[in-house]
């Protein structure tokens, strides 16, 4: 992997992330979604279409994706149905939804985890990353918690009705 393919997964990783914390992703089929970004995010890479024109032009419109002579277009949808089954009109919705969160600004830095030494070998500090895993065992294990308190509520408040 090399750093302009790094940084792509970056981008790609931190537009799933900040998608996530949006409760109307909750209305798109992932795997639309994902296919929605790629489709952008490689437009983007091969200079297809602009930041600009995702942001400012995409959300309102269809005519971009309904271009059945651009080439990207045809290449993208042969591997949109070789790779995911769907036909790139399927997409409109999801491109128009996920193309709002390309004004959101995307830190490429690299995580306090790693460093680069001398050799520009990626290096990888453990000890950060233990204390991170214990940490996210936490918060997995409150998250179940309050799902089972959840659960057990609205478990209450229906026998209570009946």
């Amino acid at each position: 992997m090399n750093e302009q393919s790094y940084l792509r997964y970056r981008v790609l990783m931190q537009l799933i992330d900040c998608a996530l914390l949006d409760i109307t992703t909750l209305q798109y089929k992932p795997r639309a979604l994902l296919a929605s970004l790629l489709y952008l995010l490689i437009g983007k890479s091969f200079k297809q279409f602009t930041t600009e024109q995702i942001v400012e032009i995409f959300p309102h419109s269809s005519m971009y994706l309904l271009d059945a002579e651009d080439c990207y277009n045809d290449l993208f949808s042969h591997f949109l149905i070789y790779s995911f089954g769907f036909q790139l009109i399927d997409l409109l919705p999801n491109v128009q939804y996920i193309s709002t969160f390309f004004q959101l600004p995307v830190d490429c830095n690299l995580p306090t985890a790693t460093r680069i030494n001398q050799e520009n070998v990626l290096e990888v500090d453990h000890h950060h990353l233990f204390s991170l895993s214990s940490i996210l065992r936490a918060i997995l294990r409150s998250s179940w918690r309050i799902k089972h308190i959840i659960h057990l509520a609205s478990s209450i408040s229906i026998s209570d009705e009946s």
